[in-house]
């Protein structure tokens, strides 16, 4: 099973983990870009300097866009956890 996750918190909370035998495309960064999820679309891409961005569906998580009004957005904070057990 994946490690990785996307969620929203509105307009309601949503967890949409990885679909089991659809894409391995969890995370792609580089100095252009950081995405999470793909085929068919990113379900949350970054630009490089993390304040603008945009969600749609893509096929690694089955999820809806997490922005529920428009597909671009501006970030305000980015937030990264790592667990080690």
């Amino acid at each position: 099973m994946g490690e990785c996750f996307l969620f929203t918190l509105s307009p309601k909370t949503q967890k949409y983990e990885w679909s089991v035998g659809n894409k391995d495309l969890f995370m792609l960064g580089g100095e252009q870009s950081f995405m999470v999820g793909g085929g068919g679309g990113a379900g949350l891409s970054l630009n490089g300097e993390l304040w603008k961005g945009y969600s749609e569906f893509c096929e690694t998580f089955m999820n809806d866009p997490l922005n529920d009004t428009q597909k671009d957005f501006e970030c305000i904070a980015v937030e990264v956890y790592a667990f080690e057990y």
